[in-house]
């Protein structure tokens, strides 16, 4: 990519953000494993969210459009909460390991019909839909090569946490640097009360 191209993009993606205690919750958690196998990248507490589209590089004069189709869908959607449940698994699979993360237990249809919603609003400018079946999740950790987890995860406790609420959306810019990703607020979104 020509840096002219770069400097006309941003790398976007929209998710549900979480409360900071639970942020520094799930990550004292991971931290703990990191520390013990060294291939374990846990995801510093301000990069935890609920991801719910990845919109990669996208030219800057799209933003406005993708903006007001994440608000046609946020406005007339009811807020709502969800809960994670007691384990950690691993994508593609605890064998194969390559990303850790929590799954969301009860409410996470509810996840899935505003998925769905978003994907259909974002569809109408031009935002290809995702092929893969969505499963909501909070990724908390990246591993540097495959390895298998299934012994070491299931030596995890882990508490559900309860009643996380969503009132909003937000569209995040994710800026590369040498120190990993950077986060940045472009908008928010909130739910309908």
């Amino acid at each position: 990519m020509l840096k002219e191209e770069r400097d006309n993009q941003k790398r976007l993606f929209i998710a549900i953000e979480l409360p900071q205690k639970l942020r520094q919750y799930f990550y004292n958690i991971i931290i703990t494993m990191s520390n013990k196998n060294h291939e374990i990248r846990a995801i510093v507490p301000d990069n935890i969210h609920l991801t719910l589209k990845f919109l990669g590089n996208t030219n800057i004069s799209r933003i406005s459009k993708i903006a007001r189709a994440i608000s046609s869908v946020s406005a007339s959607f009811p807020k709502f909460s969800f809960n994670t449940g007691d384990i950690i698994e691993a994508f593609p699979g605890l064998k194969t390991a390559r990303i850790i993360f929590v799954p969301v237990e009860e409410g996470s249809e509810k996840i899935i019909q505003f998925y769905g919603k978003l994907e259909d609003s974002l569809s109408k400018v031009k935002i290809r839909k995702e092929p893969r079946k969505f499963i909501p999740h909070l990724t908390v950790a990246r591993i540097r090569n495959m390895i298998d987890l299934r012994e070491e995860l299931n030596n995890i406790d882990i508490a559900p946490q309860k009643n996380i609420e969503c009132t909003h959306l937000t569209l995040f810019e994710s800026v590369l640097k040498q120190s990993g990703s950077e986060y940045k607020v472009l908008e928010e979104f909130k739910l309908k009360c």
